[in-house]
């Protein structure tokens, strides 16, 4: 997806109102990263530090379905694109939340630092925990683009070329969970719980 479509994002989860080998880690301080992709948005449910990927209330996700009076247990949208982590050069998929993504997304209408369809600057990612750091209010995120424009190297094009897209690595994770939900025999009429998918809630 685009990062122009992000408000079609925001209306559709109703959001932006008020370590692992491979993955983006955010750290406290500077984080340096080029993005190389657009985003494509991963829903997922959480229940207590657990989260549980959503594969669609169409397809069985018993999250999805809250009995007659009960709260809804809405998806949260997290937002995968593949970037060159500044630290090491190397690639990773940074899982982002909607804070992150929309400082992007307002970068590609600034008249100083705006884009076509990816920054051709750097950005940094800048992490803050204030207090103990145990809330989620605790930490925040601050995106600040590099003054200058910064082309690609040839080894970096080189090493972009052949990149699975996001969308097949968000389609491998859904078809995982698929897989597990009827490995335990749930369906879309089963009550059961259903497996969890991450051990802990990425930050946002």
């Amino acid at each position: 997806m685009k990062f122009d479509e992000l408000q079609q994002v925001a209306e559709t989860y109703n959001i932006g109102k008020g370590g692992k080998d491979g993955w983006l880690t955010l750290e406290t301080g500077d984080n340096k990263v080029r993005i190389v992709s657009e985003y494509e948005v991963l829903a997922k449910h959480w229940s207590g530090k657990k989260a549980v990927i959503c594969v669609g209330k169409e397809h069985g996700c018993i999250l999805c379905k809250t009995a007659e009076g009960e709260k809804p247990n809405k998806p949260v949208a997290k937002f995968l694109l593949w970037v060159i982590d500044r630290k090491d050069n190397k690639l990773k998929i940074a899982e982002l939340g909607w804070t992150v993504v929309k400082a992007i997304g307002d970068l590609q209408q600034d008249e100083d630092y705006k884009f076509s369809v990816l920054p051709d600057y750097d950005i940094n990612i800048k992490k803050t925990v204030k207090g103990s750091g145990t809330q989620p209010s605790d930490t925040e995120y601050t995106v600040i683009p590099a003054r200058e424009n910064k082309p690609l190297t040839p080894e970096e094009i080189d090493l972009i070329k052949d990149l699975t897209s996001i969308q097949e690595v968000i389609k491998s994770f859904k078809e995982k969970a698929l897989k597990e939900y009827q490995a335990m025999g749930i369906g879309s009429e089963s009550e059961e719980v259903p497996p969890h998918i991450d051990e802990e809630a990425p930050e946002d």
